[in-house]
């Protein structure tokens, strides 16, 4: 038949085959033969996420919760213990205020520097908690005292 090289064949004469690709371009799903071979095997596993093992188990924030209220509680008590308020000593008031600030700007650092690592994640979320308990339950307790001994 006279055909040009350019022009496709009368559909009488077409393969019994689909065509490698659909209408718009995009590949079909199934390849032409002597195409691109199977692709291999996933193991399943290949998906899961990569989490490292956690630091005291499920229970880390709760654990960094109550070590840094508990770190408050102990120093609210000394506050208490010392007694240098009935001596009229003010300066000792100064004293543990500035205990006080100091020990939250440690807890915040320690607290930040565990969330940044992701084992200790949790504890340290727990810690930094427990800074705003202990500065509402230190502000309570302050307003309480205040409001006792004010005439």
């Amino acid at each position: 038949m006279g055909q040009s090289p350019a022009e496709p064949p009368p559909p009488d004469e077409t393969p019994d085959q689909p065509a490698p690709y659909s209408y718009l371009g995009e590949p079909s799903l199934s390849s032409p033969p002597g195409g691109l071979p199977p692709a291999p095997q996933v193991p399943p596993t290949a998906g899961a996420p990569t989490t490292p093992p956690q630091f005291l188990g499920r229970f880390a924030l709760l654990y960094g919760m109550g070590i840094g209220t508990l770190v408050y509680v102990i120093g609210y008590a000394l506050s208490f213990l010392d007694g240098s308020a009935d001596q009229g000593q003010g300066y000792w008031a100064f004293a543990w205020l500035a205990i006080g600030f100091g020990l939250s700007f440690v807890l915040l650092l320690i607290g930040i520097v565990l969330v940044v690592l992701p084992r200790t994640r949790q504890f340290g979320a727990g810690l930094l908690i427990s800074i705003a308990i202990g500065l509402i339950a230190g502000s309570g307790v302050c307003i309480a005292l205040l409001s006792a001994t004010g005439n």
